[in-house]
């Protein structure tokens, strides 16, 4: 009947009405802060759709500005109006979701100082077994050598005593006001002596990058971070180190920080991983399930628990179905920004992720790799199996010697 066909007229037309783009949102937030991300296969970044979309956005309302654009994930960051923002939400057609940007955090839960540099976290990954600590830490020759190395983090202080002879080098900062190769923190130098530090790290012949994606505060943005990601992959390509290119699997990115679930921060790394970057990931430290966190939860991160000198997992160490691998995360020794001869013990699932990334370092710096599939099951091959009591998931602590 004709009263049959308006009712079903009307109820598409309110379906359609209703249909808005999801908006994702942060407990933490930069205010005023969006990431726009867009549907795969349209409106590509340099496409007219994209430029029609952000000259719309720019005409809106005077406050509006483009932030950031990005290869890594289909979208790009923005300040938006809260009537912007409304509008934008009627644009289901082009637009796939509005995230707020959030706050993303580096993952130290204590420090303390120490006289003489020694960390027993090498001799635990030099092990081959799940036996004591052994006495030394054993070296293949060579480590890491031909690997390109990301620091996502507060900054390195390249100059460090730890990175003589121009191991450590500027990639790019992505903090105002604050420029790459410093570290007014000091957990981004902490993480990279951990990688590929001279004398307290794995990958010593690899070539460390400072990202800067945190400030000295140890805080940062989601677009931030996913601008340091988008780097790292364009960055590992240009250079010929990435899966895929003639040399194959030669770089790790280490990515010792989180914050509250990110879908554009986890398409991201998922993103980067499938570019041909081994991504390394802390798993968190409010001891509860990694997969409500990010980058922890991400498909394509290798996703790193802390544990302990005595095999046990790091009671702060966030755990569960999305981790991938554990390595020493308490009391680790390190270098540190303070000085170029300065060192720290830091504690945290921070410190756990970067041995990952430089026993993988050196395991992609010998052999050749043609995924990162192929590289990430190498590694976990070579790992300890049930070594660490209280694992409550994974149960692989990462070891350089096989």
């Amino acid at each position: 009947s004709i009263m049959n066909t308006l009712l079903i007229c009307l109820a598409l037309l309110a379906a359609t009405t209703l249909a808005l783009v999801p908006l994702e949102t942060h407990r933490e937030v930069v205010r005023g802060s969006y990431i726009i991300m867009l549907h795969e296969g349209t409106a590509s970044r340099h496409s007219r759709a994209r430029a029609t979309l952000k000259n719309k956005i720019l005409t809106a309302d005077p406050v509006n500005e483009i932030t950031a654009e990005w290869d890594i994930i289909n979208g790009f960051a923005a300040r938006l109006s809260k009537e912007t923002v409304e509008e934008l939400r009627q644009m289901d057609h082009t637009i796939a979701l509005i995230e707020e940007d959030g706050v993303m955090h580096a993952m130290p839960s204590c420090n303390s100082n120490q006289a003489t540099p020694r960390s027993w976290g090498l001799q635990r990954v030099s092990a081959t077994s799940c036996g004591a600590v052994p006495s030394q830490y054993s070296l293949p020759s060579s480590p890491g050598a031909g690997t390109r190395n990301y620091i996502l983090d507060t900054g390195v202080r390249c100059s460090h005593n730890e990175f003589s002879g121009g191991r450590a080098v500027a990639g790019r900062s992505f903090i105002s006001g604050e420029s790459a190769c410093s570290d007014g923190n000091g957990h981004g130098t902490h993480v990279a002596g951990t990688v590929g530090g001279n004398t307290v790290g794995i990958a010593r012949s690899g070539t460390i990058v400072d990202v800067k994606v945190l400030s000295r505060t140890g805080s940062g943005s989601t677009s931030g971070v996913v601008g340091g990601v988008d780097f790292a992959a364009s960055d590992a390509q240009s250079n010929g180190v990435h899966c895929g290119s003639s040399r194959g699997c030669k770089s790790t990115a280490n990515m010792s920080l989180g914050g509250g679930a990110s879908s554009a921060l986890d398409n991201a790394v998922n993103n980067a991983n499938s570019a041909g970057l081994l991504m390394v990931v802390a798993a968190g430290n409010d001891n509860r399930d990694a997969c409500s966190y990010s980058p922890a939860r991400a498909t394509g991160a290798f996703t790193t628990v802390a544990s302990d000198i005595n095999q046990r997992r790091s009671t702060f160490s966030n755990y569960g179905s999305c981790t991938n691998i554990i390595a020493p995360g308490t009391s680790i020794y390190s270098s540190t920004g303070t000085s170029d001869s300065a060192y720290s013990t830091l504690s945290g699932t921070s410190m756990a992720s970067p041995h990952v990334a430089g026993v993988s370092a050196v395991i992609v710096g010998a052999s050749t790799y043609s995924s990162t599939t192929a590289a990430k099951s190498a590694v976990t091959s070579q790992a300890n199996q049930d070594c660490v009591t209280n694992a409550n998931g994974v149960n692989l602590i990462a070891s350089v010697c096989n």
